[in-house]
């Protein structure tokens, strides 16, 4: 396509037309060259398993971070290390019917001050219950974080379940 007829539009359509054809030349001259296709394809390997949830680009960061031999996994998100007597001490409550308020002050007072954080918190969650970060994030809004757009027992009623149904066993 050579040309285009726009002798039968009205004025401001006429410099529309132009403007994108201008705007799509510009784009075109400005593209950087097709990349080449490597000289060598490279073999990924697989892994056995299935598809339990879409992750976001974070979620994938760390769905397998290192693990040191003293049980404390370094997590990039979290900003430290996540220690798993901790997550042991949180998948204990849950068995004992602890309520999630109740692992929230319990995880909240095992952190202390220095590293009491909303991301901290919601990481121990999934590392302990193999929970998405958006399901765990309603604990955010709940009245345990201080928050009020959740009641303890509404959060009770959105993650236990969740929470139970993911429960390694021990």
């Amino acid at each position: 396509m050579q040309s285009i007829d726009v002798s039968d539009l009205p004025e401001p359509y006429v410099r529309a037309v132009k403007a994108v054809v201008e705007t799509f030349s510009r784009e075109l001259a400005e593209r950087p060259a097709p990349r080449k296709e490597p000289a060598e394809r490279v073999k990924l390997s697989l892994c056995d398993g299935e598809v339990v949830d879409d992750l976001s680009r974070e979620e994938i960061h760390i769905a397998h971070p290192s693990q040191s031999p003293t049980g404390i996994q370094n997590d990039p998100v979290a900003g430290a290390n996540i220690d798993s007597s901790r997550v042991e001490e949180l998948r204990a409550l849950a068995r004992q019917g602890g309520s999630v308020a109740d692992m929230v002050h319990s995880l909240r007072s095992s952190l202390g001050p220095a590293e009491d954080s909303i991301i901290k918190i919601l990481i121990y969650f999934k590392y302990a219950f193999n929970l998405t970060l958006r399901e765990a994030r309603a604990i955010e809004g709940a009245d345990c974080m201080g928050n009020e757009a959740l009641s303890d027992d509404e959060l009770d009623s959105a993650l236990r379940p969740l929470i139970m149904e993911r429960l390694p066993a021990p």
